[in-house]
C-alpha cells in the first residue's frame, strides 16, 4: 500500500510541521524581507524629489550620498536673458535682422530705427 516515507509526509502535513520545501520557502520569503528592507526608494511629489534610505542600508551608503535639502535655483530672467541695452529690461526677444536682444517694443522700434539702411534721394532733372 503507502510506504512507510509517504505515512510519515501525512503524519507532517497533519501535524502541522512544514515539510521540506516549506521550510525552504519561508526562509527564502525572510530573506526577501531583509532584502526588501534594503531598498532604496524615490519619491516625487510637488515638493521635489527625495531619496528615501532605511537605516538598515545607511551604513551601507555612507559617503557615497550627500545631503541636500533643496535643489539650486532657477536663473533669473536677467541672467537666463541678458539685459536689454535700450530699457534695461530682461532681453526676452532677438531682432532676426541684426541679432541684437532687446525687451520691449520701444526698445524694438528704436533698434530698427538704429538699424535701417540709409536711403539717400538725388533729384533728377
Amino acid at each position: 500500500m503507502h510506504s512507510a516515507a509517504a505515512r510519515k509526509r501525512a503524519r507532517e502535513r497533519a501535524r502541522g510541521a512544514p515539510a521540506a520545501g516549506q521550510a525552504e520557502s519561508s526562509r527564502v520569503a525572510k530573506q526577501s524581507k531583509k532584502v526588501q528592507a534594503a531598498i532604496l526608494k524615490l519619491r516625487i511629489d510637488a515638493r521635489g524629489v527625495q531619496l528615501l534610505v532605511p537605516t538598515s542600508a545607511e551604513s551601507l551608503l555612507n559617503g557615497l550620498l550627500t545631503r541636500r535639502t533643496s535643489p539650486e535655483p532657477l536663473p533669473s530672467e536677467m541672467e537666463k536673458y541678458g539685459q536689454c541695452a535700450y530699457s534695461g529690461l530682461p532681453a526676452r526677444y532677438r531682432d532676426p535682422l541684426t541679432g541684437m536682444r532687446y525687451g520691449s517694443l520701444e526698445a524694438f522700434k528704436q533698434l530698427r530705427s538704429e538699424h535701417a539702411p540709409c536711403v539717400t534721394l538725388t533729384a533728377s532733372q
